[in-house]
């Protein structure tokens, strides 16, 4: 086959091609009569979409609070993580304790609004 038959060919494809615009109307109607058959089925389709359509809504509801939405702080981009190192393990870090927190966020100098919050290291 030469290059013209090739086109050709290709546009004969294209031409027998329907959109899928044009057959909107009658796949609706098949899905509706096809469904109306099986209520029970067509019940649980129907809630298992709602409920994965709700599931993806708020996962991308803490997506957008947490990456994407700035940092309620002035100037976020000053903002420090600060961790005690373990003594018994090189590179190992823990978080302070709330006694110690306390005590540094009222003598810290190089910080102007220590701040600690109350939480557990992930392992």
């Amino acid at each position: 086959m030469d290059r013209l038959d090739r086109c050709l060919l290709r546009w004969q494809d294209f031409q027998r091609r329907d959109l899928w615009y044009t057959k909107l109307p009658f796949n609706l109607r098949y899905a509706v009569r096809t469904l109306s058959k099986s209520p029970g089925f067509a019940l649980m389709a129907i809630a298992t979409l709602a409920l994965g359509h709700r599931r993806e809504h708020c996962i991308f509801s803490v997506a957008q609070a947490l990456l994407l939405r700035p940092l309620p702080y002035p100037h976020p981009e000053r903002l420090v993580l600060v961790y005690a190192a373990k003594g018994d393990m090189p590179g190992a870090i823990q978080p302070f304790s709330f006694p110690r927190a306390t005590f540094l966020s009222e003598r810290a100098r190089n910080f102007p609004d220590l701040r600690h919050s109350l939480t557990r290291p992930s392992t």
